[in-house]
């Protein structure tokens, strides 16, 4: 992670793991900063996953909404048993969280350069209110 956003994906290393561990992702409906479109297609990559959405929520789900964060947290750490974690074979589903990554960082890096040339600053502080 760096100044410009995150440059890796979990996609790009996790095929080295043999039992991948159990996952359940929270995800804002209403994130900003990161598309809930990112959630879902780890959700299709990732065979047993699970992905919780937090309506009304942004990107600090803790802060949005602390007791459905919390709520979700727990019911994660009660299950009393976990379905084996694999990455399905089917490869659409990694190369469309690339594409989808690359489409992010494209937007990121553009915003950051109208910001850093000063025709950015209300069209990202609009975007991120």
């Amino acid at each position: 992670m760096s100044w410009r956003g995150q440059r890796h994906s979990f996609f790009r290393r996790a095929h080295e793991l043999n039992d991948l561990p159990p996952i359940m992702v929270l995800w804002g409906d209403r994130d900003a900063i990161i598309p809930i479109a990112h959630g879902k297609a780890l959700l299709q990559a990732v065979e047993g996953a699970r992905l919780v959405e937090l309506a009304g929520c942004g990107h600090y789900l803790h802060h949005d909404d602390p007791q459905a964060f919390l709520q979700a947290v727990r019911s994660a750490l009660d299950v009393a048993f976990w379905p084996p974690m694999r990455l399905r074979a089917d490869p659409p589903a990694g190369a469309a969280a690339n594409r989808m990554g690359g489409r992010f960082r494209a937007a990121l890096d553009d915003l950051i350069r109208r910001k850093d040339s000063g025709a950015g600053g209300a069209a990202l502080s609009a975007k991120s209110a």
